[in-house]
């Protein structure tokens, strides 16, 4: 119905067009009555054949978001198949083929990183990775997201030196010591792989998922918090930790992006609420694979 009418309209515009130009001194008027039929024959015909009611002038937002959709079903996701990991990386125990293939997932991401934003005055040490203990999201044998989760004592002045905390400026430790945070769960160098972003299957791993899995290690454990810093620039993931119940609490720009600090409380850490976390949280929690260095938190 809403078709018929917008193609009528169309044919009285077309046919009030034609009649004002026969009646002008233009080239049309000249034009024998039956030429001047055939055309407007011609047009009324191709213009019923154009689907109005689903093509746009623009690619707008419309055409832009079907595009995404296809793209989620371009690349459907064996949720079933994957497993969440915790695993201390010096001392993996059965989990030591899990630690190498994250590590070189994680180093390759990261100097791809480092030269997308032309940083030359910074290395990779694998030490950053062995310090840490790794929570990390396995498609088969195959690493597809991380963090990188270092446990500290802000209280203690060797754990303010740890090479973790080396963008950290003093206002912002002393911000953490205003609310009482002092072990803290310091979660960050998250790591996703290019073929897993959100655009491509819908949900955000590196951000939604593993800070609500963050979440639920910090209620399980002792530390008083979580605390990190966030890249600015890219608005959904930036949103993640926020959904999660951080508090901004600095910005700095490092390595020429702009950058949140943040925490979270534990008495105020909770679950994303986005489209299908609340669900894969709760599904990898229950399949947590852990190693004897790490006290499997209680479901």
């Amino acid at each position: 119905m809403y078709l018929t009418i917008k193609l009528s309209l169309v044919i009285v515009c077309v046919s009030l067009l034609i009649e004002k130009l026969s009646r002008r001194k233009s080239f049309f008027a000249f034009l024998p009555t039956v030429i001047r039929r055939f055309i407007l024959i011609f047009l009324i015909n191709y213009l019923s054949l154009i689907n109005f009611s689903t093509t746009p002038l623009v690619a707008g937002f419309d055409e832009l978001e079907s595009v995404s959709e296809k793209r989620v079903k371009s690349h459907s996701v064996h949720w079933d198949r994957m497993d969440f990991y915790i695993f201390d990386a010096k001392n993996p125990g059965k989990f030591r083929e899990q630690r190498d293939t994250a590590y070189n997932f994680w180093c390759k991401n990261w100097e791809d990183t480092y030269k997308d934003l032309g940083v030359t005055d910074s290395k990779l040490y694998s030490d950053t990775y062995m310090r840490s203990k790794v929570m990390a999201l396995f498609d088969g044998s195959q690493a597809v997201a991380l963090h990188l989760m270092y446990e500290l004592d802000l209280a203690s002045q060797c754990d303010l030196k740890h090479s973790s905390l080396e963008f950290y400026p003093e206002e912002i430790l002393s911000m953490y010591e205003t609310q009482s945070l002092n072990n803290v769960l310091l979660i960050g160098q998250a790591t996703v792989h290019p073929d897993w972003r959100t655009k491509k299957i819908g949900v955000s791993l590196g951000g939604d998922l593993l800070f609500s899995l963050g979440t639920k290690i910090l209620k399980s454990s002792s530390a008083d918090g979580i605390i990190g810093v966030i890249r600015a620039d890219i608005p959904y993931y930036h949103g993640s930790v926020f959904r999660c119940g951080a508090v901004k609490c600095g910005t700095k720009r490092i390595y020429q992006i702009a950058s949140d600090y943040f925490y979270i409380k534990k008495q105020n850490a909770f679950t994303s609420e986005e489209p299908d976390v609340l669900e894969l949280t709760e599904k990898f929690w229950k399949k947590l694979k852990t190693n004897e260095q790490w006290n499997k938190p209680a479901v």
